[in-house]
């Protein structure tokens, strides 16, 4: 997209903007939720990752299914993981710890989801190779530059090779434009793999 292509969508003011997440979910966020934010538009209704704003709207979001989405390997950006293939995982592919060699303890971040006020949780499925009884790692819930919510565990907790699924409660009240689900080493090594993480809104 020409940078006057963008000057041109950033500066509409029409009466409702529709945002179809399915297309091109990065750059959409980038550039069309900037007259969003820029200007009094609010969420009226959403659906199966499409998004209907109208300007000035002041009632409550239309949600015609709570969001149950599950993210893989490819929703996320890994760091410090690598993809691996797992045939016991549920698309064939996971993420699995590599090294430290980049300066950082997060071991994955993303995947920026829009989520709207209400109730959630996320479900963590991961497991170990090898447990190592001081390697602790947090999961959480992320947005905004803040925390949201977390949980820590130990790497013992779960068994060999074999998947365990991890819940994590949060609540938003505010709409989220950047939700991350991220995974953040607080030990030296690990041997974690993640093979699916499902956000669930509650009723």
């Amino acid at each position: 997209m020409s940078v006057t292509a963008i000057n041109w969508v950033t500066s509409l003011e029409t009466e409702y903007i529709l945002i179809d997440l399915e297309t091109d979910p990065h750059n959409t966020i980038r550039y069309a939720f900037t007259p969003i934010r820029q200007k009094n538009y609010q969420l009226l209704a959403f659906y199966d990752n499409i998004y209907l704003y109208q300007r000035d709207y002041t009632g409550a979001t239309i949600s015609y299914e709570p969001i149950n989405i599950t993210y893989t390997y490819s929703d996320l950006i890994p760091q410090n993981m690598e993809t691996k293939n797992d045939p016991k995982s549920t698309i064939g592919i996971v993420l699995a710890y590599q090294n430290m060699s980049i300066q950082t303890s997060t071991l994955w971040y993303g995947p920026y989801e829009i989520a709207t006020i209400g109730n959630y949780t996320a479900y963590f499925t991961v497991k170990t190779m090898n447990n190592r009884l001081n390697e602790t790692i947090t999961l959480d819930a992320f947005h905004n530059q803040t925390i949201i919510s977390q949980i820590g565990f130990t790497e013992n907790i779960l068994q060999n090779n074999t998947w365990t699924q991890l819940g994590l409660n949060f609540t938003l009240n505010t709409i989220a434009y950047d939700m991350e689900l991220r995974g953040i080493l607080t030990g030296l090594n690990t041997t974690i793999v993640l093979d699916t993480i499902r956000l669930e809104q509650r009723r």
